[in-house]
C-alpha cells in the first residue's frame, strides 16, 4: 500500500535538459517522462523558467508548487 502512495505522489522537476521549451518533451524533466498523464502527481517548476504547451493543461490546485526568491 505504502509504495502506492508513492507512485502517485511522485515530483517531476523541470530541468529543460530536452528542448527546454515545451510541457511534451519527456526529456525537459527529471523522471524522464511527461508529468500528470494520469491526472496524478506534483510538477515543480523553477522560478524564472518558462514552459509552452501546445495543448491544454489541467493542473489540480495541490500538483503545482512555485519557488520564491
Amino acid at each position: 500500500m505504502a509504495s502506492n502512495l508513492i507512485l502517485w505522489s511522485q515530483a517531476h522537476t523541470w530541468t529543460g535538459n530536452g528542448n527546454g521549451v515545451f510541457w511534451s518533451g519527456p526529456l525537459n524533466w527529471d523522471m524522464g517522462t511527461v508529468p500528470l498523464q494520469n491526472g496524478e502527481g506534483t510538477v515543480i517548476i523553477p522560478a524564472g523558467i518558462e514552459v509552452l504547451s501546445t495543448s491544454a493543461i489541467i493542473l489540480p490546485k495541490e500538483s503545482l508548487l512555485a519557488e520564491e526568491h
